[in-house]
């Protein structure tokens, strides 16, 4: 497909000013989930599932301004992970704001149709590693994957399942266009799973993370130094002395 140079330019230059954080707009990411009996069709915008981005993660607590609890996903440092050294104190599991490290796939979509109704929208679908063994690789082993896929949930929280089958007529979703050309008109980026602020899965420093544990919040710029300023300033004394 092709597209004008001014389109690309404009492509490239948004990603950058995305990639360095700069003004105000930022990227809209979905996550893709289903309520307990919901079905969708959708269309895995990967032509290999090798290139499914696979993220070593803790899974974080955070709150709304409205004091609502939700989760994000934020990436794990390795050798030296505050967040690491914390959970391997905390044996009984009794600091559960933060999760232990697991591996996360995190797989671009996009959503042909959901409970009946038309759709055509990105997300990403943030799974676990067993999510590829026991349902991917097998759907895979039968069916073709770069054709829709029709997806249901049963079950909720820890004993929600997704379950993966092929659309009684497939023809109905076809796009008419090739992975490559949906990517570019979803603007999906390389870097949409893990890399940038705007990240589905974030990426924050050691210093970002001990500012988390330690006070359960947001570790944004303007939280850090709203705290940095409540600190205490240390006084020096002065002596009293004249010399005798």
């Amino acid at each position: 497909m092709r597209i004008s140079l001014q389109s690309a330019i404009d492509r490239a230059e948004k990603a950058e000013a995305r990639a360095n954080g700069q003004g105000t707009e930022f990227k809209n990411l979905n996550n893709f989930y289903l309520k307990d009996k919901e079905k969708a069709v959708i269309q895995l915008l990967v032509s290999d599932v090798s290139e499914i981005p696979v993220v070593r993660t803790h899974l974080v607590q955070m709150y709304s301004k409205q004091g609502k609890p939700y989760f994000v996903e934020v990436s794990c440092l390795g050798d030296g992970c505050p967040f690491c050294e914390a959970k391997a104190q905390d044996v009984d599991n009794q600091n559960s704001a933060v999760s232990f490290a697991h591996d996360r796939l995190i797989i671009p979509l996009v959503v042909l149709e959901r409970n009946g109704k038309s759709e055509m929208t990105y997300a990403l679908f943030t799974r676990s590693v067993n999510f590829y063994t026991n349902s991917i690789s097998p759907y895979g082993a039968r069916f073709n994957l770069a054709e829709p896929i029709e997806v249901s949930r049963s079950g909720q929280g820890t004993s929600t399942t997704y379950t993966l089958f092929p659309p009684v007529d497939p023809s109905k979703y076809d796009t008419g266009k090739t992975i490559e050309e949906l990517k570019a008109d979803l603007e999906v980026l390389d870097d949409d799973a893990v890399g940038r602020l705007d990240s589905i899965v974030k990426t924050w420093t050691a210093e970002q993370m001990d500012f988390y544990l330690n006070t359960k919040q947001n570790p944004t710029k303007a939280n850090m130094s709203a705290k940095k300023e409540e600190a205490p300033q240390q006084v020096t004394r002065r002596s009293n002395h004249h010399g005798f």
